[in-house]
């Protein structure tokens, strides 16, 4: 005994409507699956970023960072390599113990760029950091990384 699949009018794919039925299905459930994965991945980057800031960890931080930063901290203003970023947050995080990080706004540009901005409580005062993140063969790199001091009220 067998399970005839059409009726006597032939394959249900003859007329091409099975197959690109089959394909927008296939399709639909790829983009809701892609979706959520990006923005998983952005989420996973910012949760150790923002650990990495909280640590002073500069290593981990520089994990992040693209190829070349536009980098503007006190005492350090313009475009590094990682390695030299990674050892100017190293002299900052020194300078300045963490003592807490808070994310305050976390946006998208219509790009697809990524960007955060928070505050950073160390034990020489407040700063307000931001950061901006381009995609770069899948995977989020910090561009820019800034650090402006409060004022003291």
């Amino acid at each position: 005994m067998y399970c005839q699949l059409s009726d006597n009018s032939g394959s249900i794919f003859e007329n091409g409507e099975g197959i690109m039925k089959t394909i927008a299905i296939i399709s639909f459930f790829c983009f809701l699956f892609f979706i959520p994965s990006a923005r998983a991945q952005t989420r996973d980057n910012n949760e150790k970023i923002a650990l990495a800031i909280r640590a002073g960890n500069a290593k981990e931080l520089a994990k992040h960072f693209s190829k070349n930063i536009d980098l503007n901290i006190p005492g350090s203003e313009g475009v590094y390599s990682k390695t030299q970023a990674e050892l100017i947050m190293k002299e900052f995080f020194s300078m300045y113990k963490t003592i807490s990080f808070s994310t305050l706004h976390q946006g998208s540009s219509k790009d697809g760029a990524k960007y955060t901005i928070g505050n950073l409580k160390t034990d020489k005062g407040i700063f307000r950091l931001y950061y901006y993140m381009k995609k770069t063969s899948d995977v989020y790199y910090i561009h820019e990384f800034s650090l402006n001091e409060e004022d003291k009220d």
